[in-house]
């Protein structure tokens, strides 16, 4: 029962509560809720000042009319190290342009990979976003500290 005395209605439950994500945008629903439980925040929710222990989330919701091959998702934890993920709907492929941009993110060392629904489904997701949020900075060889 609700305040008012009326019956409360249940929770509507959506495709991608049961069978998991199937299109990018459910997957993407599916890695925001988990970012926020690990404190990684879009930055809207951040404020003008940085909150210790948590990180920033930020994901391409239309990308028409940007610049083609940058990835989906780029997340900086609590100690600034940064992660880029494509996300693909199972089976499909990256772009020629998308395959620039990761072979220059890979050459510079970053973190960069794709994240499709059979990888959240297989927890591969969930184990990733965990051990990021714990991961330190490292210096590169041949880079100035």
């Amino acid at each position: 029962m609700t305040g008012s005395g009326r019956p409360r209605q249940p929770r509507r439950v959506k495709a991608a509560d049961v069978l998991g994500p199937r299109t990018e945008d459910d997957l993407f629903e599916c890695i925001r809720d988990l970012c926020r439980k690990v404190h990684l925040i879009p930055p809207k929710d951040i404020g003008t000042r940085p909150m210790r222990g948590y990180g920033f989330l930020y994901h391409t919701r239309r990308s028409t009319g940007s610049t083609a091959g940058l990835e989906d998702v780029y997340m900086i934890n609590p100690f600034g190290v940064d992660m880029w993920r494509e996300l693909k709907r199972d089976g499909e492929m990256l772009s020629p342009e998308q395959e620039i941009v990761f072979d220059l993110h890979r050459a510079g060392g970053h973190d960069v990979d794709v994240w499709r629904p059979a990888d959240w489904r297989s927890g591969r997701i969930a184990q990733e976003v965990q051990a990021f949020m714990r991961r330190r900075p490292t210096i590169h060889p041949g880079v100035p500290a």
